[in-house]
Order: structure tokens, then C-alpha cells, then sequence
């Protein structure tokens, strides 16, 4: 089986399931590799504490420009969908930590003006003699985007032979649809707040679009709280379980512990959970679908300034072309006052 430990957001305490519920599975005696595939900020060795004796980095292909090649006619940056390469006065700008790799760019330059080398944007590390399971993890490197990439390659060491958990990154991003995809189930970690819906929908919309059958696991449940458990049915999800909330399950991963070796009832909780989702995967309802408008666009709206307009430029991703919209309207403006806040 291949499971996978979502959640909407950071802090609901997915890495706390991942990791226990291995440990609960080896204990039993099942045959468990856990992979931490939340490459940008592993953090389930800091429980595991494996030795890794295997360590491969993992390369992709990124363009070159050739000056003396160029011609400037502009088709690299028409066919690259990722807004990653610009031309300017027939000079070829690359942004690589927006391209993925994919190569259009060098097939449609009949120059030969770009060609692509390997990049290391990573490595992934592997302990195949820890015990009680088999432990891997990956790290992307610094100023790298591509972590799908780092993704796939921690996956390389999924065993059918075995329960495979994997701890994908928190939200919805290309990562986590990287961890999630060929997963028999997905179980989704939340708490149960306000903040804990709203991103726990986004994940839901998330696997449902991938079509895996999807779980919900209330963490930090007081036992009365209705907020999730009304949503779960309202869409037709299964709450696979709940977690209580416990100032000594608190205190015990402070200390980096494994809390299914001090804490039996959570040892049986987990197994009960695994085993529900195992034996009756939950079904996977019908996703909503998207609504086109139609018709002419609404009027924007005025405002209330009387002498300048005030405009902010954002996007749920990257490489959605949020930059070009900034620089046309700072182009068309009556002088403008441009200010980039993307900070990193």
C-alpha cells in the first residue's frame, strides 16, 4: 500500500502521524518504508534519527544561451510556457528558478543558440539498515524550485512489497502533487479551526481532482467540535479518526519521542485508522466542478482616492505571469510609484 499524510496547512501535526504510524506498523511486525517528501524542510529524521548510507543527487536540464548563435527572433520565449525566458533587444534573459526542465525552448531554437546541461538541484538520502523501517528523505537545494523533481526521486524507493508512508509537504503546491499522485489513499491531517478548514477544502479539492480516495484525521480534537466533521459529511469524506488533544503528547514530541512507544491508546488509534483505510478505502465523491463566466466583465471599482490609485498584483503561484501584468500597467500608468514586494 502507498499512503500518503497531507494536510492543508503546516503545524496540524502530519509529521507526528507519519512517523508514529510507522513505528506502530513495524511494530506489529509489517513491513514499513517511510518516505519524507516534504523535500524544502524534511524534518522526520529529526524523530527517526537514521544513518544514511546511500546519498545520489538528483539533476535536471537547464538551458544555456549561445550570444553568437542568437538571432533574437523571440520563438524560446513564445513556446515556454513557465514564463521562464524573456527577450530583450534580441537578447535572451533566462530565469531558471521558474523553468522546468522541459526542453521546449532548446527544440523549437533553430539556431542551435540554446542547448541544455545537468543542474544539481538536490540529492536524496536513504538508510536501508535502519531499523525498524526503511527510512529515505530529500533536500532540495537552496534557490531551487524544481522540488517535484526531488519528489519523484525520494519515490524511486517505494517497495511494493511494502506499507509505503509518505510525508508529503504541507498545502497544495506542484510538491505535494507530486507526493500524492499514485498513492492507494490519502490521509488528510487538520485541526479544527477555522484556519484548519479553509485549508483543509483546498486539499480536498486537491486529491479529489486526482482522483485518490481521501481521509480526514482531526487532530487536537476536544471531542465536541463539529466544524470539520460538518464539512467531512457535507462532501462525502470519511473522518478516518481523531487525536485528542493531550499536553503530554505535546511535551513527549517536544522532546523529539515516539509517542506510540509511551502512549498505547494512540498506538491503537493509528493502527485502527491504517487498517480502516486499508481494508475499506474511502470512496472518492464527485469534485465540484468550475463555473466559466459568461458575459462582459464586471466594472472594476472605483475607489475612494481622489488623486491616485493604489493596485496590488498577486497570484496563488508561480510563473502565472504576475510580473508582465505589473510592468504593462506600470507601463500604462501617469506616473507610476512601482514598488516589488516579493522579497525573497
Amino acid at each position: 500500500m502507498i499512503l500518503t499524510i497531507a494536510s492543508g496547512k503546516g503545524g496540524t501535526g502530519k509529521t507526528t502521524v507519519a512517523v508514529n504510524l510507522a513505528y506502530a506498523l513495524s511494530r506489529r511486525g509489517e513491513r514499513v518504508r517511510l518516505l519524507d517528501c516534504d523535500v524544502e524542510e524534511p524534518n522526520d529524521h529529526l524523530f527517526v534519527n537514521p544513518r544514511f548510507s546511500e546519498e545520489r543527487a538528483v539533476k535536471v536540464r537547464k538551458p544555456v544561451w549561445d550570444a553568437a548563435k542568437c538571432t533574437g527572433c523571440g520563438k524560446c520565449a513564445e513556446a515556454c510556457h513557465y514564463n521562464a525566458i524573456a527577450v530583450v533587444k534580441k537578447k535572451v534573459i533566462l530565469f531558471n528558478e521558474l523553468c522546468h526542465s522541459c526542453g521546449v525552448c532548446a527544440y523549437v531554437c533553430s539556431e542551435g543558440a540554446l542547448s541544455e546541461r545537468e543542474s544539481e538541484i538536490g540529492l536524496v538520502q536513504a538508510a536501508p539498515q535502519h531499523h525498524p523501517f526503511f527510512f529515505a528523505h530529500g533536500l532540495l537545494n537552496i534557490g531551487e524550485a524544481l522540488a517535484p523533481s526531488v519528489v519523484r526521486a525520494v519515490k524511486h524507493y517505494l517497495d511494493p512489497q511494502a506499507v509505503n508512508i509518505i510525508d508529503a509537504a504541507p498545502g497544495t503546491a506542484c510538491p505535494v502533487v507530486a507526493a500524492v499522485k499514485g498513492s492507494d489513499a490519502v490521509l488528510l491531517v487538520t485541526e479544527p479551526t477555522p484556519f484548519g478548514l479553509n485549508d483543509l477544502k483546498l486539499a480536498v479539492g486537491l486529491t479529489l481532482k486526482l482522483g485518490v480516495p481521501t481521509g480526514i484525521l482531526i487532530n487536537r480534537s476536544d471531542g465536541a467540535d463539529t466544524l470539520i466533521t460538518d464539512y467531512a459529511r457535507a462532501v462525502g469524506l470519511p473522518i478516518a479518526g481523531l487525536i485528542p488533544f493531550s499536553r503530554a503528547y505535546a511535551e513527549a514530541y517536544s522532546g523529539g519521542g515516539i509517542l506510540v512507544d509511551t502512549f498505547p491508546e494512540l498506538r491503537d488509534n493509528l493502527l485502527h485508522i491504517f487498517d480502516t483505510l486499508q481494508t475499506a478505502a474511502p470512496p472518492v465523491p464527485e469534485a465540484a466542478g468550475f463555473r466559466v463566466a459568461s458575459g462582459e466583465p464586471a466594472a472594476f471599482p472605483a475607489g475612494t482616492a481622489a488623486r491616485y490609485k493604489e493596485f496590488t498584483v498577486v497570484s496563488g503561484k508561480g510563473g502565472t505571469g504576475k510580473t508582465t501584468v505589473t510592468a504593462a500597467l506600470a507601463q500604462l500608468a501617469d506616473a507610476p510609484v512601482l514598488a516589488d514586494n516579493d522579497v525573497d
